[in-house]
């Protein structure tokens, strides 16, 4: 008569469902956040929601008898939305045939690592990629209520402001951070500028402060910095973060909101709280659980603050295609 099934180090795969693979979900749901997402991101579900899109609720000057006219508040409408995503690996019966714990729970972290790295894809492609679900664009969502940006102060905009471009240089340049910044801060977005970049463009940031001269060597903090350190943190009103997720021969820089509330991007999740976050699907033999069960997770992201931040192309041309992140 069978006993059931138990790991190479003699683990009843019952007692590993139960005191370990259940319990590390549990676990990686509750704790973890991943970095892109803690800095960018506020959590929200698939619901419709409204939001204000202008500033007509301006004063009006009253002589002593009048009223104010009555004005509606210009609203639109805001939806994120999730995918369904699921990991290549799994605990199947013939895998699990010559495995010990250790090489059980090394999976489980591996498929939570790829969770984690999916995070930062959804982020990444919904700022990255050149759409009505990210920075301002030129086009506008059916459920947006806008031909144009909003009007920010004295600032106004046309239906084609756009947030991609090409920086039409072959390298990063003082000028095209210099646009960059005010292409964000003239929406309104004054507080702290984030820029990212890959490691294969990072040089281009310490040039632009280096001497002319191939014969005099002028000493200056940024250069020092990148001499000692072998990384740049802030120039030109900037925080740079030198980064693999991003994609080589492009910069973002975004604002990095202090509240929740108004942080550039949303990390859309199911309205139904059961449904969120990682999820383990037991197999078809309820005896086992374990054998055959797979990982699966809805999750999205969309950008809240379309003003909030710019893409840009780093080549010799003002066209911008979107990049492939990987």
């Amino acid at each position: 008569m069978s006993l059931g099934y138990f790991t190479t180090d003699n683990i009843n795969y019952n007692d590993v469902w139960k005191k370990y693979i259940l319990p590390g979900v549990d676990r990686y749901n509750r704790i973890d956040k991943v970095d892109l997402k803690a800095m960018l991101c506020s959590d929200n579900d698939e619901t419709i929601k409204s939001v204000y899109v202008g500033n007509s609720g301006a004063m009006q000057e009253l002589g002593e008898t009048e009223k104010p006219d009555v004005r509606k508040m210009a609203t639109g409408k805001f939806q994120g939305l999730t995918k369904y995503f699921g990991s290549g690996y799994g605990y199947t019966y013939l895998w699990l045939k010559d495995k010990s714990l250790q090489l059980i729970t090394d999976l489980q972290a591996n498929i939570m690592e790829q969770s984690r790295k999916n995070h930062r894809k959804q982020i990444l492609s919904a700022m990255f990629t050149d759409s009505t679900n990210g920075f301002w664009n030129g086009s506008f969502g059916s459920l947006e209520g806008l031909t144009t940006p909003p009007t920010y102060e004295q600032n106004t905009f046309g239906a084609g402001h756009n947030h991609y471009y090409g920086s039409n240089t072959a390298t990063i340049t003082q000028a095209v951070i210099a646009a960059a910044r005010k292409h964000i801060v003239e929406h309104g977005n004054g507080g702290r500028l984030v820029g990212f970049i890959n490691s294969d463009d990072e040089e281009d940031l310490v040039n632009l402060m280096s001497p002319t001269s191939s014969t005099v060597k002028v000493s200056n903090p940024i250069t020092d910095k990148f001499a000692i350190d072998g990384y740049i943190d802030r120039m030109f009103g900037v925080d740079w973060i030198r980064t693999e997720i991003i994609p080589a021969g492009y910069m973002l820089i975004v604002e990095v909101a202090t509240t929740s509330a108004n942080k550039v991007c949303k990390f859309n999740v199911p309205t139904n709280p059961s449904f969120r976050g990682l999820k383990i699907h037991p197999g078809s033999n309820p005896s086992w659980p374990i054998l055959e069960s797979f990982y699966t997770e809805l999750c999205g992201a969309k950008v809240w603050d379309r003003g909030a931040g710019v893409s840009i192309q780093i080549h010799a041309s003002t066209a911008y295609t979107d990049p492939t992140i990987i």
